[in-house]
């Protein structure tokens, strides 16, 4: 299995403008792609509607779309969220813990103490994950690891993969 970026609605409009399509995978089974995306979803809203109206779509009301549905965020600083996406799944969140920190003092800076807060919210979440990955090895190396195993008729297949020294999935 693989997965790219989620391309519903507005992301497809940003894509066709870039003109370029992140592939993110391959994931060893189907539920691991749809926990990713629910885990993304809860860290990064993105919109699932497919254009603007007057009404927001279903994630609006659970704070899981930041509004570009309604035309609340604009599409540029949606293509900023889609990028961070891109990055997590990249594996890249030192570049995100960095961005939203930043985001954060400038939101607060302004006085806009709601984003930063949100911002904040972001951050904290992002670093739980960071905490409960398991670090392996003490430089961020990139391995995939497999080992093979066979006894009596029976056979065991294992594949590690490891992201910039965290054990990312097995």
């Amino acid at each position: 299995y693989s997965t790219e970026i989620p391309q519903i609605g507005y992301a497809r409009k940003i894509d066709k403008l870039n003109k370029k399509v992140r592939y993110f995978g391959p994931f060893t089974a189907a539920y691991k792609i749809r926990n990713t995306l629910n885990m993304v979803r809860r860290i990064f809203p993105y919109c699932a509607a497919d254009k603007v109206s007057d009404r927001p779509c279903f994630y609006y009301y659970l704070h899981r779309c930041p509004g570009v549905c309604i035309g609340k965020v604009s599409l540029e600083d949606y293509k900023k969220q889609l990028d961070k996406i891109a990055d997590f799944l990249s594996g890249n969140t030192q570049k995100i813990t960095k961005e939203l920190k930043q985001e954060m003092l400038k939101a607060s800076r302004a006085k806009q103490f709601e984003a930063a807060a949100r911002l904040r919210d972001q951050l904290k979440s992002l670093e739980l994950l960071e905490e409960r990955q398991v670090a392996i090895l003490a430089k961020p190396e990139s391995w995939d690891v497999v080992s093979l195993y066979s006894d009596a008729g029976f056979t065991s297949i294992n594949l590690f993969k490891v992201r910039n020294g965290k054990l990312f999935d097995k």
